[in-house]
């Protein structure tokens, strides 16, 4: 009796599993999987699709936007350009995540972008600048959702875990609970990188040093500023 009331709760388990769609068909399943249960447990399946549904509408109220920026200056010096970029970077409670004598991809947060890009145009002339955005939100409720219903899911399992009476309830149990726990770890991984690249956003500025002129160049250039000067008195 004892035995059949086990077997009754692991399929309300994982008909749980079915909704939300950690359990595969027979195509996809795991070798020695058994899915004969899965006509008994389809309003089990329904009603974890809805609320999964219902719970992730629930929370969409912010928006998850990844931002990103990039900028070209053109400067007078190599190296205190450097130097300015650095420090900007670290005024704004930033970090330089890779660098090269000319080329800087900073992280900085979200909310001192824009005070950081004005702050970066000073120091020389802007030759190219562009931004981009991504709406990762509804990747991000859809994880919290799966998130909110595995950890239920969990706990049911380790109920299941100590009511085991032979070697074969504690395997399965134990098995379907390893699944459980990977797919919950690589959720909040996700969730974790998107909450990350939302609160800062990647800047990357490429320096471009002015051409620097010899004493020839200087004549050259003195003859080309004086040949305009007429024409545009003429």
């Amino acid at each position: 009796m004892r035995h059949v009331l086990f077997i009754r709760q692991a399929c309300c388990v994982l008909g749980l599993l079915l909704g939300l769609g950690v359990v595969g068909c027979e195509q996809s399943g795991y070798p020695g999987q058994d899915t004969t249960y899965a006509p008994s447990v389809m309003a089990d399946q329904e009603m974890s699709s809805k609320q999964a549904a219902e719970g992730g509408l629930a929370v969409r109220q912010e928006r998850k936007i990844v931002r990103n920026y990039d900028l070209t200056l053109r400067v007078e010096h190599l190296d205190s350009a450097a130097v300015h970029v650095e420090a900007f970077a670290k005024t704004a409670e930033g970090l330089v995540t890779y660098s090269t004598e000319s080329y800087f991809s900073l992280r900085i947060p979200t909310a001192r972008v824009e005070p950081t890009l004005a702050q970066l145009k000073t120091l020389g002339k802007v030759e190219a600048s562009s931004s981009s955005a991504e709406d990762v939100s509804d990747r991000y409720y859809d994880a919290e959702a799966r998130i909110e219903n595995l950890e239920a899911l969990r706990q049911r399992y380790l109920a299941l875990l100590e009511q085991a009476t032979s070697v074969t309830d504690l395997l399965a149990v134990e098995q379907e609970l390893a699944r459980v726990n990977l797919e919950l770890e690589q959720l909040k991984g996700m969730r974790q990188h998107i909450d990350r690249n939302v609160a800062y956003s990647t800047v990357g500025v490429r320096l471009v040093e002015r051409t620097k002129l010899g004493p020839l160049g200087w004549v050259f250039n003195g003859l080309y500023q004086g040949i305009r000067w007429l024409f545009v008195r003429g």
